[in-house]
């Protein structure tokens, strides 16, 4: 029986008329009476088993803390009415509740989670289906590839989301279309930034770099260090730190550091947050080289908002446990576990080149198969075929002498 006798001395009435008065008295500025009646509506439903009724309840709970701006609160009741669908195997309903719980996620800053949240729901629609909420949560989805870094992605599902769009009915269409339109300004502005720092090295830097690579290296490093003396661009004093980094790197690796660390500072100063990362991520490939925690490695993939660099330094850390393995026989499973989970998200973000993609999956494979996963390692070797066709790479020849090596070990 969905009834609720003699609450607070009224007559009988249903769960939904309590849900109801509930929504009445928040409108009505009555914060705590809307939540114990929301609460009351709430256990009637569940004492009943009608998990549809219990998750509009919750549902309706989620808009009262995001009418409040409570984000993380009202991200926690979408999650739990959409639990309750999902019980209740109500696939429209569903996709309503996640695309509720995909926003809340987004205003509350956690992108990553409204990102995997809007991937749900997408596939639980598929590609037919005619709804405001898959309208709205393909807008929403191009703000959270944004925010983790998806410039790629982002770019792609443009054209969708305005199309998803354009072909649905409801008053909040032209904010959502707004919305779009200010994600493609974004996106605009990154490419063209990224664009004017490629071509932010000077001639007279790059004709120092151009001639310091043709030289040995005592004199090479006395073309550079005039150079940089005269250089007033921080853009091109970073380069330079860079390239006399690379040529000390061997020789000189505690130099090599230090100019690695000059041109991460030097970029940041410049706006070029792109190759601060990569410096940085250099630096750290270097401490880890010359005998550090290789764990620092994972914890600046963790940081990095980058995927290109990320992959570096995952790759870098995967190279360390692959050298132990074949010096010793042995790995760490805990290690392995993390670099592992780390490379294959990373390798499912899609937006950096195929090339970097495909040596990255390369070289997971052979962590899987040192693990003797080889239904895992055939899989990811696949994946690292398809991006190297893609880039025409010579490391083609590689994936051959993988499969190879994976069908005699494998077999």
């Amino acid at each position: 029986m969905l009834k609720q006798h003699n609450l607070d001395g009224d007559a009988a009435e249903t769960a939904p008329q309590i849900a109801t008065r509930a929504m009445v008295a928040y409108e009505a500025g009555r914060r705590d009476e809307a939540l114990r009646l929301n609460k009351a509506a709430r256990e009637i439903y569940a004492r009943a088993n009608d998990k549809i009724g219990e998750s509009r309840c919750w549902n309706n709970l989620a808009e009262i803390h995001a009418c409040e701006e409570q984000w993380d609160e009202a991200a926690r009741a979408a999650q739990r009415a959409h639990e309750l669908r999902e019980a209740g195997d109500d696939v429209e309903g569903q996709i309503m509740t996640l695309a509720n719980l995909m926003e809340f996620l987004l205003r509350g800053d956690h992108p990553e989670d409204a990102y995997q949240t809007g991937k749900r729901l997408l596939a639980l629609a598929g590609p037919g289906m005619c709804m405001w909420e898959v309208a709205r949560a393909r807008a929403c989805l191009i703000e959270a590839a944004l925010k983790t870094d998806r410039l790629a992605e982002a770019e792609r599902m443009l054209p969708d989301a305005v199309e998803a769009l354009t072909v649905v009915g409801h008053s909040a269409r032209d904010e959502m279309l707004e919305r779009i339109e200010k994600c493609r300004q974004l996106i605009k502005e990154i490419r063209g930034a990224a664009k004017r720092g490629d071509a932010g090295v000077g001639a007279t830097a790059m004709q120092a770099i151009e001639l310091a690579r043709q030289q040995p290296q005592d004199i090479a490093k006395n073309t550079l260090t005039a150079a940089l003396n005269e250089a007033s661009d921080p853009i091109d004093q970073a380069t330079m730190h860079g390239e006399m980094g690379n040529r000390l790197a061997k020789t000189d690796p505690q130099a090599a550091q230090a100019h690695y660390e000059q041109a991460h500072t030097l970029y940041e100063v410049a706006g070029h947050s792109g190759m601060a990362w990569y410096a940085r991520c250099i630096a750290k490939r270097m401490w880890v080289d010359h005998g550090a925690d290789p764990d620092a490695l994972l914890t600046f993939a963790d940081e990095c908002p980058i995927t290109t660099v990320k992959l570096n330094a995952l790759a870098a850390y995967a190279g360390v446990l692959l050298r132990q393995y074949n010096k010793a026989e042995t790995y760490s499973n805990a290690a392995v576990e993390a670099v592992s989970r780390r490379i294959e998200k990373a390798l499912n973000l899609y937006d950096t080149e195929p090339e970097i993609l495909g040596q990255t999956a390369l070289q997971l494979t052979s962590i899987y198969m040192m693990k003797e996963e080889f239904p895992a390692a055939r899989r990811t070797l696949e994946r690292a075929r398809v991006w190297l066709v893609r880039a025409n790479s010579t490391y083609l020849d590689n994936v051959e002498k993988v499969d190879q090596q994976l069908r005699e070990e494998g077999s």
